[in-house]
């Protein structure tokens, strides 16, 4: 009886410690390198914003109604995990599909700046630290993303390190140049992921204000 207490008890200790090991946030290469271990989960959100009738709003699929069929849009996000350095890694994090009926149309005349519909984006990780964040984007007759102010990355939180590393977020760059939604196909969400350190995502976020400011004064003098 004692024998099996002790193979008990051993198997619950290495069984933490596998777990343990398992939910580590970060790991440190042989090389001296840290990368963070990433488990991340995605949503999408769909809203109506157009004179065109327009169906499913706050949901992720929408249905257009014009001419004489409809457009479908839909999303669907990813569980996914990676294991993410200071060298950008290409990360999936989403498909949209597109399916269209025979007669589908949209009225003639329709300006690019008229915003069909918007899309909410939205990630949350559980590793290395638990956070989220989001964007939105619109979407013109093309479908196609529109704005000049619309963000191109999503950051989110390191959490605890070691202190002589000094990262402060991962950063998702999108692939959206251009985002065009397939009238009928699929089109997959792209983001090349890397880890910041703090310096440069404090320029990264001075860039971004720099830029506005030098937005709004073109359109003041315009």
């Amino acid at each position: 009886m004692g024998m099996l207490r002790k193979i008990l008890s051993l198997t619950v200790v290495a069984l933490s410690a596998s777990t343990l090991a398992h939910a580590e946030p970060f790991t440190i290469l042989p090389n001296g390198d840290l990368v963070f271990n990433v488990s991340l989960s995605t949503t999408g959100l769909f809203t109506c914003r157009t004179a065109v009738t327009c169906t499913g709003s706050g949901t992720d699929a929408i249905t257009l109604h014009s001419g004489s069929g409809t457009a479908t849009f839909s999303f669907t996000g990813v569980n996914t995990s990676a294991v993410i350095g200071n060298r950008t890694v290409p990360v999936t994090l989403g498909t949209f599909e597109g399916s269209a009926t025979p007669g589908f149309s949209l009225p003639d005349g329709i300006p690019p700046s008229w915003v069909l519909f918007s899309f909410s984006f939205n990630a949350s990780q559980s590793s290395p630290v638990a956070a989220s964040n989001g964007v939105t984007w619109d979407f013109n007759q093309r479908f196609r993303r529109y704005g000049e102010g619309s963000p191109t990355y999503l950051p989110l939180p390191t959490g605890p390190q070691p202190p002589q590393f000094h990262y402060s977020a991962i950063y998702y760059t999108f692939r959206v140049f251009p985002l065009e939604l397939p009238l009928n196909g699929s089109r997959t969400l792209v983001a090349d992921a890397g880890a910041v350190p703090e310096p440069a995502s404090m320029v990264l976020v001075g860039s971004g204000l720099i830029g506005a400011i030098l937005r709004r004064r073109k359109r003041a003098r315009a």
